[in-house]
């Protein structure tokens, strides 16, 4: 936990006409926008929206940014997640044929597609 994470949330105007929109504030007080006041997007024009995530404890946060607009309103999730482990390795192993009692081995490759670095061994 800890520390300042700063992402962009970019909105593009796809209709023909001016644009006026604002949005709300997340709930959460781990999430931080400025202050939300009305913007004008042209047709076809984007902008630009900050958000910054300062957490506070070692846990997923989940919340919503709400766009304010005449032409309707909508949400975008906010997904704060923490880094897993993940491994891959292949999803079955042929063997061939083995006598019962006897030993068979088969080499495979284990793949780290996770966001963490991890070690393992098998004996």
């Amino acid at each position: 936990a800890g520390g300042e994470y700063i992402k962009h949330v970019t909105l593009t105007n796809v209709s023909k006409d001016t644009l006026w929109f604002t949005y709300k504030l997340p709930d959460s007080p781990n999430f931080f926008m400025t202050f939300p006041l009305k913007q004008t997007l042209s047709a076809g024009m984007s902008t630009k929206l900050k958000i910054a995530f300062r957490p506070v404890e070692a846990k997923e946060y989940k919340e919503s940014l709400i766009i304010l607009s005449k032409k309707g309103n909508f949400r975008l999730n906010i997904v704060a997640s923490l880094p897993k482990v993940v491994a891959t390795i292949p999803p079955h192993f042929d063997f061939n044929f083995c006598p019962v009692g006897e030993t068979s081995t088969h080499h495979f490759d284990v793949h780290n597609t996770g966001e963490l670095p991890f070690d393992y061994s098998w004996d």
